[in-house]
């Protein structure tokens, strides 16, 4: 049996910016966060590195 790995990098088979907001939405909705937390999830790329550091 050969295997098949497939990565989609720039949204050409499924696009990622419709899957993310469907995901925020529902995240959101199940832990009871409001639209808030949907747009602050939905501002930062998510190409865009994020801060780890700890001040």
């Amino acid at each position: 049996m050969q295997r098949l790995a497939l990565f989609d990098l720039d949204n050409t088979l499924v696009n990622l910016d419709e899957a993310f907001q469907v995901w925020a939405e529902e995240f959101a909705a199940d832990h009871g966060l409001g639209n808030g937390a949907v747009d602050w999830l939905s501002v930062r790329p998510r190409s865009a590195p994020m801060n780890t550091s700890i001040c």
